[in-house]
This record gives structure tokens, C-alpha cells and sequence, in this order.
């Protein structure tokens, strides 16, 4: 009688395990992973865009407001995953000096923004979420950041400082069922 529940139980057990493992179809499809902006993204040159550098020391990407004041960068990414569902998720800093906007763009359609929260600590890393999105490989994401003041800080010129839209990348999570 053991031997006949111990039989029927591996079946069973197999069964469930199948069941547990195909929500998705493999760990690597269901772990989180993250693009990095200065390494992953590319400029994209398009009116009424400006160029952006790479904040060398914190590995982030910024508009210059020396050169373009209240302007908007635009970079992007070609999605490789399967597609599917994913929460995506930007990790920005936080500037003393302004609370800049980060607008997500798949395949150049705007489809959600988030402002930076206000700080009194600078390049504070904040993770946002964006939302869920069904997304397809060769999907063009892009981040458009802009540089702004809150018109609290003055600099050493009189002038009043500005946040660069700083942002060190994108966390995408396959959303798994």
C-alpha cells in the first residue's frame, strides 16, 4: 500500500511542479534585468531634442544647461527580450537644484512620465515606475529627460542652478502569471 501512494505521489508532485514552472517559460524569463543608460542607450537626433552627456563619475546621463536651457534629451534602446508584459521602471537622481521629467516612448509614442520628487540630498537614487507594458523585441524604448530649475538654488554667477535629468537606467520585469 506505501509503494501505491509513493507511486501515485511522483506524478502528482511532477504535475504540480510543471504547472509552478510554466508561468514563465524559463528563471531567465522571469528575472528582472536592467539597461544601462550610458552603455546601452544611444542619441537620437530629432527636432526639438537636445544632446545629452554622459556624467562621467555616476554613470549617468544629463542635459547640459550651460548650452539649452529647459530642453529636453531623447535616447533609446532597441528591446532583445521575448515579448510579453513588463513593468518598467527608470532609476533617476534626485537634484537639489530642479525636478526634472522623464518621459517613456515606445516605438516614439509618449506612453507615461514621471517627475523626479524634490530633495534636499543630491544624486539621491530613486527607482519609479513607469507601468506595465506589452512590449515586443526590436521595440525602440525611449527615455526623453529634460534640465529645469526650481529657482532655489543660485549659483556662484547670480544665476539660479539647474538639474540635469540625470538617470543611470531602465529595470525591466517580465510580469509573470
Amino acid at each position: 500500500m506505501r509503494k501505491e501512494k509513493f507511486t501515485f505521489l511522483i506524478p502528482l508532485l511532477a504535475i504540480l511542479f510543471s504547472i509552478a514552472f510554466n508561468a514563465c517559460n524559463s528563471k531567465e524569463d522571469c528575472t528582472p534585468f536592467n539597461v544601462s543608460a550610458i552603455d546601452q542607450f544611444t542619441a537620437v537626433e530629432k527636432e526639438g531634442y537636445v544632446p545629452f552627456y554622459i556624467h562621467r563619475g555616476i554613470d549617468a546621463l544629463a542635459v547640459n544647461s550651460e548650452m539649452y536651457e529647459n530642453q529636453y534629451a531623447l535616447a533609446a534602446y532597441t528591446f532583445e527580450k521575448k515579448k510579453g508584459e513588463y513593468e518598467i521602471k527608470i532609476t533617476t537622481l534626485l537634484e537639489v537644484d530642479g525636478e526634472s521629467t522623464y518621459k517613456l516612448m515606445i516605438n516614439d509614442t509618449q506612453v507615461a512620465q514621471i517627475v523626479n520628487d524634490k530633495t534636499e540630498v543630491d544624486f539621491t537614487e530613486k527607482v519609479y515606475s513607469f507601468g506595465k507594458f506589452n512590449l515586443n523585441q526590436g521595440d525602440v524604448i525611449g527615455i526623453a529627460f529634460n534640465n529645469i530649475s526650481n529657482e532655489e538654488i543660485v549659483e556662484y554667477n547670480g544665476e539660479y542652478a539647474f538639474a540635469r535629468g540625470r538617470w543611470k537606467s531602465l529595470i525591466f520585469e517580465k510580469v509573470c502569471k
